[in-house]
């Protein structure tokens, strides 16, 4: 850019003057030069990038080429990044970051800027720094690429969108369409247990249009085959229908079978329900597992979207009942009709499982439970049989010793007895145990006695309360 040059005429200073000229003339074509500065300087930073892209496509007449855009969620920030990486990578390219400006790749304007990020869990207590306006100058074999992320408003709502340049339109296009399968393909949610959080907008929140803020990450504590104690049947039953499921779903899909199942775990409080989701996303390695409890209920749509991307994917919806309510019991219908929407909506090949879990059965809405292709199977947790009430009783012993000489006394009197029940009923048993230990080195060894005097504690008296919260209606 040239600096032209203002020529200031020289007046002297007449005596009365109450503002000499000279002062003037001074003051005003400072003004003029410090403008014309700042101008010069706005130039040679945006003449910066100009140059940089014209080298890049080889030529000045890049501000011609086709830009083609595409809106992405705001949770794919960090997804974005890998994605262009993997592009890279994946064709042998070279690709330089620069960090400018939000404006258009082909404004006069466009001009590099001081780098700013913003914070992005990418696992429990995991964050990363994303750039929020970072240009990609991608060098793929013979072809040119520059990606501009950019925040843009969308309703009011900021969302970021993916800007490609190319030679072409179509080349443009199909960078677009490579970086959508690498963005799901890199994900770093895919395999992980997460949860979609809602989020209060602000002005600098970069946040999706659609309203969603955040991902949440888990982790849960892990649950091993072992410690899942159920009926044989009832586990062959469960297995087959998740474990399984996802083993086989690609050769099901071929062959031209649904891919897609609702499953809902019943039965009394404290059977083993949420135990055994629990032991599932531990056992399902490469599957996305969302959780969908409480207020994430409300984010069902936003869940099932995302777990349409990342498939294979499961999908935890605990006390569905509190949704799902029936029609004439229920005002939280909007909930209860969007469930059944993204149920509906789904593809058959969409390797996805709606895994259900409820206390009250018979306050699940007919249209959700009686309509094929959204609860396919049905799987009762019943209250632990006579064997498996002394397989509950040797896993919650953990490294006391167990010294019983009638089990059948103890068993009987369990009758009915939730496993939550007999978990605290061992821990009860342990706590009397070791009242009546001296020495502190000496094993703990839990007797028949120990559990008889815990039974009562916890079921007579004030223990009817406790009785009743965890789980145990005697069949005596």
């Amino acid at each position: 850019m040239t600096i032209a040059a203002v020529e200031l005429p020289l007046v002297l200073a007449r005596p009365g003057d109450p503002f000499p000229d000279i002062v003037l003339a001074v003051i005003v074509g400072s003004a003029v030069m410090i403008g014309l500065t700042a101008v010069a300087v706005v130039g040679w930073r945006n003449s910066r990038i100009r140059r940089r892209l014209a080298w890049h496509f080889g030529g000045p007449r890049y501000r011609q080429l086709p830009v083609v855009g595409r809106s992405f969620s705001a949770l794919d920030l960090p997804n974005v990044r890998r994605a262009i990486e993997a592009y890279a990578q994946q064709f042998g390219g070279t690709l330089e970051v620069l960090s400018v400006n939000a404006k258009p790749l082909q404004a006069t304007d466009l001009a590099p800027q001081a780098p700013s990020y913003r914070q992005v869990d990418i696992d429990v207590d995991v964050h990363e720094d994303c750039l929020t306006n970072p240009l990609y100058l991608l060098a793929a074999g013979e072809q040119r690429y520059a990606i501009l992320l950019s925040g843009v408003y969308n309703y009011g709502v900021p969302a970021p969108t993916l800007n490609v340049m190319a030679a072409t339109r179509e080349l443009a296009g199909e960078c677009l369409d490579t970086l959508r399968r690498l963005v799901r393909q890199h994900s770093i949610y895919r395999g992980r247990v997460i949860s979609i959080e809602s989020k209060q907008h602000s002005d600098d929140d970069y946040s999706d249009h659609s309203g969603w803020g955040q991902v949440r990450f888990h982790r849960l504590p892990a649950v091993s085959g072992e410690a899942i104690i159920l009926p044989q049947a009832t586990m062959t039953m469960i297995q087959r229908n998740t474990v399984g499921f996802f083993r086989h779903a690609p050769r099901l899909k071929r062959e031209g079978h649904s891919v897609k199942r609702g499953l809902l775990f019943h039965g009394p409080p404290g059977t083993g329900k949420t135990r055994t989701a629990c032991w599932l996303t531990h056992s399902l390695k490469d599957v996305t597992v969302f959780l969908v409890t409480g207020e994430q209920l409300w984010n069902i749509k936003e869940s099932c979207s995302l777990a349409r991307s990342l498939s294979p994917a499961m999908l935890i919806l605990e006390d569905v009942d509190l949704i799902a309510t029936r029609r004439d019991q229920s005002f939280q219908t909007t909930a209860l009709h969007q469930l059944m929407n993204e149920m509906d909506g789904l593809d058959s090949d969409a390797e996805v499982l709606f895994l259900l879990t409820t206390n009250q059965p018979d306050q699940i809405e007919p249209a959700l439970a009686n309509r094929p292709g959204r609860i396919d199977q049905a799987i009762h947790f019943p209250l632990p049989d006579h064997d498996c009430r002394k397989r509950l009783i040797e896993l919650y012993r953990g490294r006391s010793t167990l010294a019983i000489d009638d089990w059948e006394t103890v068993l009987r009197k369990t009758d009915g007895a939730s496993p939550a029940f007999i978990k605290e009923l061992v821990r009860k048993a342990a706590l009397i145990a070791v009242e009546q230990i001296e020495d502190e080195e000496a094993p703990t060894i839990l007797t028949d006695r120990h559990f008889l005097d815990a039974l009562h504690e916890m079921t007579s008296g004030d223990g009817e309360l406790t009785r009743r919260l965890a789980g145990f209606a005697p069949r005596e």
